[in-house]
């Protein structure tokens, strides 16, 4: 018998090349979408307007440690306990041409005026536990660096005039206290603290 020749192999068509996969690290990343504009200027007020640059007090200063030293133990003979704010407004008065007794008697001034600002938040109770006759005798421990020639004459009586005014009855006392606490170094923070009789219940 002749031989079975092969069935014919059906002709394919040509398909067209398969796209290749690009590798997954090169694939282009997709593109953000451009988020919608929000309305800061509600946002914010809704939190109290916008946000202001944080106002510190310089601690960084010249001044001799040992001096600074015995600033503070002549405040502490008193009562009144510096802070570190108190060294950085010595520093400030000093570097303005200020005497060391000068600037003893400005801490002391700017910590009876932020001392009766809190006092007027907090219910003005300072003058029935003696913040009066604490002034007195604070006044004269000035006098006496006054006659020792530590203080200028007239600086001392500027300063104690007004801490007077602070602690007196004067309608004036509260708007001396708040013109006082606008300036850029003893308003910021107490450059001193009165007695612990003589402060708030939370910074006893």
């Amino acid at each position: 018998e002749p031989p079975v020749s092969a069935p014919p192999t059906p002709r394919r068509e040509p398909t067209a090349p398969a796209t290749p996969v690009a590798d997954a690290d090169a694939a282009p990343l997709p593109m953000p979408r451009r988020a919608k504009p929000r309305n800061v200027r509600g946002y914010t007020e809704e939190l109290g307007g916008s946000p202001v640059a944080a106002k510190t007090v310089p601690l960084r200063h010249d001044v001799d440690p040992a001096m600074m030293e015995n600033l503070r133990e002549a405040l502490a003979v008193i009562g009144i306990e510096m802070t570190f704010a108190g060294e950085a407004l010595i520093a400030d008065r000093m570097g303005r041409g200020a005497s060391i007794g000068e600037a003893l008697s400005q801490v002391v001034l700017f910590a009876f005026a932020h001392a009766v600002a809190e006092d007027a938040r907090a219910g003005e109770q300072l003058q029935a536990l003696g913040l009066t006759d604490y002034a007195v005798d604070v006044i004269a421990e000035f006098e006496r660096l006054r006659d020792a020639g530590e203080i200028d004459g007239d600086r001392l009586e500027e300063d104690m005039r007004r801490l007077w005014t602070l602690v007196g009855d004067s309608p004036d006392r509260l708007r001396l206290a708040e013109e006082l606490l606008q300036d850029p170094v003893g308003g910021l923070t107490p450059p001193a603290l009165l007695p612990e009789d003589l402060r708030p219940v939370e910074e006893s």
